[in-house]
């Protein structure tokens, strides 16, 4: 009778477990990177999200670790790149340029849009999004062309 009811609680606990994660908070929208009809590669890094009952965090790994693993898209120089969000959100968004283990703020970022540099070499950028609800970063590397 006891083994029975040691079954029972584990059951209950293992469904209660099932019910708080599908329950819990969601994660930010994902990102879309686009030059034309080109979709680019992206990689999500940390973000914090809450919604009414509770808030998650995940730690992400530096941008230049992250895009050591990607390949990344070549795309010509001064080439226009759309920043927008799988919800159509509109969050406030800060774009940087990492170099050297250092990050830059790129200043001419308009409405979500920039273009490449006029230099070729692999770039490396971290878009930084702040919603209502939280923040999130985003990593994507484009190999310019000149």
């Amino acid at each position: 009778m006891r083994h029975v009811w040691g079954w029972l609680v584990i059951a209950s606990f293992g469904l209660a477990l099932i019910g708080i994660s599908h329950y819990g908070a969601s994660k930010p929208p994902d990102i879309v990177v686009k030059s034309g009809n080109i979709s680019l590669i992206t990689k999500s890094g940390g973000y914090e999200w809450r919604d009414d009952h509770q808030a998650l965090v995940a730690d992400g790994t530096a941008p230049e670790q992250i895009a050591e693993k990607m390949k990344g898209d070549e795309l010509k120089s001064k080439t226009p790149i759309i920043l927008s969000f799988a919800d159509d959100s509109h969050p406030q968004v800060k774009l940087y340029l990492w170099k050297n283990e250092k990050r830059e703020r790129v200043k001419s970022v308009t409405s979500q849009a920039f273009t490449t540099p006029d230099e070729g070499g692999r770039y490396i950028y971290e878009a930084t999004a702040l919603w209502e609800k939280g923040k999130a970063t985003y990593i994507f590397v484009v190999n310019v062309k000149e």
